[in-house]
Parts: C-alpha cells; structure tokens; sequence
C-alpha cells in the first residue's frame, strides 16, 4: 500500500452515518451463487513483501542496514541507523562521509559512494554502532564483512556483537593496514542468543582509520524459513505477489539475485536494505509449493531491465540471462509466473503533472509491455501482464474529477486514463486494482463495525460501475486488499488491523470476490509484525484472526460451484458516505456459496452474517441432497476486539461434528462465518 493511499485519507472529510432499511429488490441479489466455473485458486492469494528479511521469514539474509552510511546524507527522509559512542566524548571524534568513494572493491559486495573516519587521540573507545534487524543465535556462524583503512600508521579495531544492554556476546580484534583499503571477513559465534543485537566497530587506541561497506549475517545463503513453508501449505495459500507493494516502485530485480554477498541494496521506505528475499528465494518457494507467483515490474526500472526478467525466468540456460541463472545456482526456468506493471496510483510515475499521472503511466507501461511480450515470443512462450486500475476511491462522495486538489482529480480520472482507447496502455490480459475498505473511525463499536463490513458491496460496486466500463472484457485482479481503520491523519489503526474484527471484514471481501469470480485476489499481507500479515509470528507459527477466516474459506479453492441461495434478503443501508463508502451504498446482511468438497464429493456451504447484533436463521435452497450429518466449521467471537497478540487461542476457528433437525434451516450467529461440509 503506498504512502499516497495513506496521505489522501487525511483529505476525506468524515460525516456521521445513519442507517434505513431498504428495499431489497434496488439491489442485485448477492445472497445466492449460481453453479459455474471451479472456485479460482488464484483468489486465495497473499502479498510477500522483501523487507525486514521477507517479515523476519528469510534466514541468512544481511542482518544490517546502510552498509555505506548513505542514509546519513538524508536524514529527513531516512531513519539514522548508524549511531555513535565516544568514551570519553573529547577523546575521538567520527566524520561521516557520504560523497565520496570508499573501497571500491569491498569484501561486502557491491560498492556504494560514503565511508567513515574515526579518529581517537587517547585510551577509551571510538565506536560506530547499529542495531540487527533480528535476533541471533548461539547455534549459528556469523560473518562480520567490513573494508578498513589506516590513516597515517598501521593499527587495530576491536568488533562487538553486544545484546541490546551492551553486555558482549561475542567480539574479535583485526589488524589495520595503513594507506590501503583491505577487505575484512571476520567469523564471531554468540556465547548465547539474543533477541535483538546491536553490532559495533571500536577504535580503542590513539590512531585514524576509514570503515567502509560494513555487514553482518549468518553463514550460508538466503533461504525461506521452514515454519513459514508449514503456514503456507495450512492456510493453504494458492499465490504469491512479490516484491510487495510501493517497494516494488524501488525494487530493481537484478540487484536480488546471486549470491547473498554480490546483492546490492535497495530502499524500502526510510531505509535500505540487503535483499534476502530475493527472485531466487521467491520463485523457488512458490514452485516447491505449487504456488503461483505474481510479480511486479517497476515501472520505473529500464525497459530493457523488464524484457531481461522474462529471458531470466523463462529462456534456456544457453540464452544470455537463462546462462547467469544458471551460474546463480538454477539452471531450469521456471514457470507458473504473472506480471503485473507498477502497482497503484503513485504520483511516482508521473513526468509532467499530478493530474495527468495515469497518462504518464501508460506510457511507461506500453514500452514495458511491448519489449516483455517481444521477448516472451522470442521464447515461443506466452505471458500474461497486468496495468493499474484504481478502486479503493471510486464511488466516495468526494471524489470527482473536477476537485481542485490534484491527487483527487487524478484518481478520479485514472481508469478512464489508463484504459483510453487511444493513449491508454496496450498489451495487457487483466488489469489490477487495490481495495482498501472502510477507511472510518465511528463514535463508538457499531459504528465502527458497519462501514468495515462494506467492503465486499462497495467492491462489487466499484468494479461493475468504474473499472469494467472501461477496462471492457479483460480480467480484475484483486492484488492487494484489506479492511482497514484509519486515524483523522489517515494512518491505519492498528488494533483493527489485528483483532476479529479485521477477520470479519476479509472474509467479507472474499466472499465478494468468489461470488462474483474473481481469477486473482491477494490479501496483504502474508507476514508483517506491524498487524497487516496474517502470521503474527513465522517462527511459532502464531496465526491472527485474518489467517484464521482465509484458511476456512481457501478449501474452496479449485472445487466446482454448486448452485445455492437463502431465503433472507435483509440489507443494511449508508444513507449517508462516510470514508470511501458512498452515500446510499446497500449492503446484504446474508451472502452465500456452495461448492462440492473434493475430498468427499459432498457439498460444502459458506456463509457470511454481517449483522451487527442478531443471529439469523436462513432457509438453503440448493440442487443438492443435504444430509443432517454436517461437520460446522464456525468463525465466531462475542467480542470485535478480541485477538491472538496476547493469546493464540483467543480467536480461532471452531469444528464440531453435529447433526442438523433440518438440513436445509441453518442459524448463523451475528458476526459471524460459517463453512458446513455435509457428510
């Protein structure tokens, strides 16, 4: 999600909700599904993003950030990782360079402009210090990678791994050469592990010295950790996006690939970072898994670096960039891979004004789309590749065309840009839009709770009325999507991000989704700390509410249709637009759909109830025998805020075996998802 959606928040102007009960035939019934194709694998997707080591899920990978100090030269868009120590303070000094050449050649890969002098006049410790980006173990070899350069004289540095109160865990002394730049790989083992580390690199003694390209990891390459391979196959997650939303406006493929050490680094937000998880990483988990794998293209990356990325994946080992796969370790292409150009509304791609963004854009994209598709047929392969359409604004009331605030008027006109007949992108099989629901913060629970329950109706709306009138036959691809909360700055709530009530509005926007057969739809995100991931924690495996729902609906994946409705026909109604909800947006409090298990060949039901308060008992109408023998796989909670920080088990899903008086009469509790697999 990029800083733009975010910023544009602050813009909306919140007005109170009112609800009303509506006629239910101004809407088309969505409480009922109609038998058609297979349920899509494809929309049980999720976002993997590359940072903070693929969300704490990639072992081996680059444990620092700002290996050439260059976030120094910036401070008031990049966070300062690098500190300083100076005991006694008058004693050293520390000159932070960020222009010119250090080792041009370091032992830690790829060079960058920047270096470091620390100077010391006396006893004491001259230290430049950072802290790890995770914790590390005992268990494992460490590689402290460094370039040094006496000044005047030969001398030493002393290298520290402390925890975070300062107490050494594991150090070493290396010998300085004076007037020449040498290369360091220094071997520490902790004494035991640390949660969190701080790395430092001490002048202990009356001398001068430059430090250039610093970096710390453990010994071995990159790889995926092995409890993450255990969430995917249980949450049974069907596709991959990769590199992960804006990043992937500053994410430059080639600088992932190869060796840990010969990568490059890259920004990811106010920082840079070493990517562990690289396209290597990525594509060899999605085939070990049967997964699908979405890539994004930056559009602002050269055309002749999107054309490559195909011959990469794709071409033989005797083509020119299949021979460097082959050299990184993987001679075989790969396959089962999508593309997607950029990844949303970004002022990023514009070349002449806000307004005319989406313009710009498409210009990018059809260089980009017609070098990768000229390339796919030099392969006698086929593609398929994605362009931007916009769908979180479209139908609030303060969005139009005429705004006189830029970024509104650019995203009212995005669709319509991007998809012209005449200067629109071209070369493309779907287009991909993002849909972040609610975007309110009521007076109180209920509030609160309706408009983060609109997401699949608005969805649905959005789509039928503002993208597919202009983007015409070709596929919507869903590939990031949420139901967000956000603050009167427009900056997400993260409490909504983690509790049941979160679950509740996935599973809303799914069931939208494989009702109205979507090909592709990924949830953000697979993993991240901060709340938006699904896993809570890769290493124990710990699940949020949101992982709980999409592993009770993504069963469903690949298992025919089955024709089903109910008899409830209950609406709630916004008669006033709140967020990026419009006024008078009408949304079922029932919906439903069938499938047939392939495991038995018996039915399964899924049903939503997005009613606040009441239970409600429907009526099944289905082609199907239903037996009274069910198994009930129930998402239920008495309490919105409840969730998994404090207690695994404080929301789950719940499976009881049980026998119906009438298999065709099911109560489903308020707030609730229910799955029914008939025996």
């Amino acid at each position: 999600m990029s800083s733009i959606y975010r910023t544009l928040c602050a813009l909306i102007f919140l007005v109170l909700m009112a609800c009303s009960a509506s006629n239910p035939e101004d809407i088309e019934n969505v409480n009922q599904d109609v038998k058609g194709p297979l349920v899509s694998a494809g929309v049980f997707g999720a976002n993997y993003g590359w940072e903070n080591l693929a969300g704490f899920t990639i072992e081996n990978g680059d444990l620092l950030r700002d290996r050439s100090f260059r976030s120094k030269a910036d401070l008031d868009n990049f966070n300062n990782v690098w500190g300083e120590i100076n005991s006694p303070t008058l004693s050293g000094s520390i000159i932070w360079n960020t222009v010119d050449d250090g080792d041009i050649n370091p032992s830690g890969g790829n060079p960058y402009a920047g270096y470091v002098e620390l100077h010391r006049t006396d006893a004491g410790n001259t230290c430049i210090i950072q802290q790890t980006i995770s914790g590390l173990l005992a268990s494992k070899s460490y590689i402290v990678n460094f370039s040094s350069f006496g000044i005047a004289a030969d001398t030493a540095v002393d290298i520290y791994l402390y925890d975070l109160s300062y107490n050494i865990k594991a150090t070493s002394n290396v010998a300085i050469s004076n007037n020449s730049w040498t290369q360091h790989n220094i071997p520490l083992t902790l004494s035991e592990d640390v949660d969190s580390a701080i790395v430092g690199i001490c002048l202990s003694q009356n001398s001068q010295i430059k430090i250039d390209e610093v970096r710390l990891s453990a010994v071995g390459e990159p790889a995926v950790i092995e409890s993450l391979k255990l969430n995917v196959a249980d949450i049974k997650v069907k596709s991959l996006r990769w590199p992960g939303g804006t990043l992937g406006d500053w994410f430059f493929w080639k600088k992932s690939i190869g060796n840990n050490i010969d990568r490059g680094e890259l920004q990811a937000y106010s920082r840079y970072e070493t990517p562990a998880l690289g396209l290597h990483e990525f594509l060899n988990f999605c085939e070990e898994y049967n997964v699908t794998a979405l890539v994004q293209i930056n559009a602002l990356d050269s055309v002749v670096s999107a054309q490559d990325i195909v011959e990469y994946i794709f071409g033989s080992d005797t083509s020119t960039q299949g021979a460097i796969r082959s050299l990184n370790g993987r001679a075989m292409p790969w396959s089962n891979v999508d593309f997607e150009i950029g990844n949303e509304p970004s002022v990023h791609y514009t070349t002449t004004n806000t307004v005319d963004t989406a313009l710009d854009y498409a210009a990018l994209g059809n260089a980009i789309t017609t070098a990768m598709k000229a390339k796919a047929t030099d392969l006698d392969i086929s593609i398929r590749l994605g362009a931007i359409s916009e769908a979180s604004f479209q139908l609030a009331d303060w969005l139009s065309p005429t705004s006189s605030n830029d970024t509104v008027k650019m995203l009212a006109l995005w669709n319509s840009q991007v998809f012209d007949d005449t200067n629109g992108i071209s070369n493309v099989d779907f287009t991909h839009a993002h849909f972040y629901s609610s975007r309110y913060t009521g007076a109180d629970e209920e509030s609160t709770y309706w408009p983060m329950l609109s997401g699949g109706a608005l969805l649905k709306r959005t789509i039928d009325e503002t993208i597919s009138p202009h983007t015409g036959a070709l596929p919507i691809w869903v590939t990031e999507y949420r139901g967000i909360v956000d603050d009167s700055a427009g900056t997400p709530v993260v409490s909504y991000l983690k509790d049941y009530q979160s679950g509740l509005a996935v599973a809303d926007i799914m069931f939208e989704m494989i009702i109205g057969k979507l090909d592709h739809a990924y949830v953000y995100s697979l993993v991240d700390a901060e709340g938006f991931g699904m896993i809570q924690n890769p290493l124990t495996s710990e699940l949020r509410p949101t992982a709980h729902v999409f592993k009770l609906l993504s069963v469903a994946g690949g298992e025919e249709r089955i024709p089903i409705s109910v008899d409830n026909t209950e609406t709630y109604t916004f008669t006033t637009g709140v967020g990026n909800i419009p006024s008078g947006l009408i949304m079922s409090k029932i919906s439903v759909f069938a499938t047939r298990n392939l495991a038995t060949n018996k039915p399964r039901v899924f049903l939503i109830n997005r009613d606040y308060s009441n239970n409600i008992q429907v009526t099944l109408t289905t082609d199907e025998t239903l037996t009274t023998s069910v198994t009930r796989h129930s998402y239920t909670n008495t309490g919105l805020s409840a969730n998994n920080e404090s207690g695994i088990t404080n929301v789950n899903v719940v499976s009881l075996v049980e026998t119906l008086s009438n298999p065709n009469s099911i109560t489903v509790p308020a707030k609730s998802v229910i799955r029914l697999d008939y025996m």
